[in-house]
């Protein structure tokens, strides 16, 4: 007994496909249907290639021809701002913050302000109640007091006063002089005081007392032998005179030192004799110094020139 084996589904179409192979030509179906249900899987593959290779190859259409010439727009010259804005996070604070601090250690009288308040610059903040303040207030018057006085010294050294009122008797520094300070630069007298020294015997002391009223007679002061020239002007004299009595006298003179100055007196007495010698005057009237120290010495040579001629005015 012959039995059939069962063919699987795909034996059988094997099997129809090689049929179909082994038709005669003649015997086809003809027309492109079933061309294409015979090999459709192929076509499809087929179909899937071209198009991944036209996606490929071919430019898209986008894309500008390569030899398309760039167009350029004119436009006349001119001026124009230019703005860079900055964009970022960042906090805002005061460019200017002062910390107030107390001076003075005490108690706190009054705060008239609130947080926010608007301010001018030396607005009072705080009042405080300090005796210390009140000491360094007291100082630093003093302290300023002070500091005027010696800027008001420093400003009047440059000027040289007389502290007292008189008669300028002698000057030592000229226009042009280099002076230091302390330096004598010159005398003045106060005629309203004087102050007479002189010798007398002890056994009359006791005839004195502080407070008695004394008449003095003065001999020989400028003004006694100005007038003395004076009314013998016309004998034409010159004058042998003390320095800074020779413009006052009128006279042709002869000047021999400062008064009171033995020292200077010394000094020129030879040189002033012999150029009034030189000048051949026939009358000289002249100044007598004091009679002690130098000025002794300078006396007895004057006598001796005068020939012990002396005038007792």
């Amino acid at each position: 007994m012959l039995r059939k084996k069962k063919q699987t589904p795909q034996e059988q179409s094997d099997q129809e496909f090689n049929l179909a192979l082994e038709v005669p030509a003649e015997q086809r179906p003809k027309g492109w249907r079933p061309f294409v249900r015979r090999n459709w899987k192929r076509i499809a593959a087929a179909a899937c290639a071209a198009a991944v290779a036209g996606a490929l190859l071919l430019p898209g259409k986008g894309a500008k021809p390569a030899g398309v010439d760039t167009e350029y727009l004119e436009s006349a010259v001119e001026r124009r701002n230019i703005t860079n804005v900055f964009s970022g996070s960042g906090t805002i604070a005061a460019a200017n913050t002062y910390t107030v601090n107390a001076l003075v250690s005490g108690t706190v009288l009054t705060a008239d302000f609130a947080v926010g308040d608007t301010i001018e610059e030396g607005t009072v903040l705080y009042t405080i109640d300090s005796s210390n303040a009140s000491n360094s207030v007291e100082k630093a018057q003093l302290s300023l007091d002070q500091a005027q006085r010696n800027y008001e010294d420093a400003v009047d050294a440059q000027y040289v006063r007389s502290t007292i009122g008189g008669t300028l008797a002698s000057y030592k520094v000229a226009v042009g002089d280099v002076v230091t300070a302390g330096q004598e630069v010159a005398t003045v007298r106060d005629a309203s005081t004087l102050l007479l020294t002189l010798e007398f015997p002890a056994a009359d002391a006791a005839n004195f007392s502080v407070g008695q009223t004394a008449q003095v007679t003065l001999d020989g002061t400028f003004e006694q032998f100005k007038a003395y020239v004076d009314a013998h002007a016309e004998q034409n004299p010159s004058c042998l005179c003390f320095t800074g009595e020779a413009e006052k006298l009128g006279v042709p003179c002869v000047e021999y030192g400062r008064e009171g100055d033995g020292a200077d007196q010394a000094k020129h007495i030879f040189r002033c004799l012999r150029a009034l010698d030189e000048q051949g005057d026939a009358v000289v009237y002249a100044r007598c110094p004091q009679k002690d120290g130098l000025s002794m010495a300078v006396y007895n040579r004057l006598i001796r020139a005068a020939a012990f001629r002396v005038i007792k005015l």
